[in-house]
């Protein structure tokens, strides 16, 4: 626990690109599946900020910082010169705005969970008193769990 609560701390959140707005890029070439290192940095050259990068059998799979269409397509197209034909699965950017809208309902809905329990709580205890005692305990586990996904 302490470990998750340091880690949230020290770096804040590590969002997914749900969250902060991103493009995702799937693509299929089989020259390609060996050049992770050449495609990151074609990538940097081309100023387009690599988030993840991960590597099936079947296609490569690229997130990024938002990027625009148009750049991406001339991107391909300079990659295919050099690698052969390149065939895009998807290409979807997410953009910030529902990140925003995405995360401000989770807190919304974890918020409503910890107040629920206390309401629960203290209606099956007939005490008002244990129903007030429940959202510590609750915000300690909610942070845990953050902190551990975190991680």
């Amino acid at each position: 626990m302490v470990a998750g609560i340091y880690s949230l701390l020290r770096w804040g959140m590590q969002l997914s690109i749900d969250f902060t707005g991103g493009t995702i890029i799937q693509i299929q070439n089989v020259k390609l599946q060996d050049q992770i290192g050449t495609i990151q940095k074609f990538l940097e050259e081309k100023e387009i900020e690599v988030v993840s990068f991960n590597i099936s059998k079947e296609s490569i799979n690229i997130k990024t910082k938002p990027i625009e269409r148009e750049k991406w397509v001339d991107v391909k197209n300079q990659l295919e010169d050099d690698y052969g034909e390149i065939e895009e699965l998807q290409f979807e950017t997410v953009g910030p705005v529902l990140g925003k809208e995405l995360l401000q309902k989770t807190a919304i809905a974890a918020l409503l969970a910890v107040f629920g329990i206390l309401f629960y709580i203290a209606y099956v205890f007939k005490d008002v008193k244990y129903g007030l005692r429940c959202p510590f305990p609750c915000m300690i586990r909610l942070l845990f769990s953050i902190g551990l996904e975190n991680l």
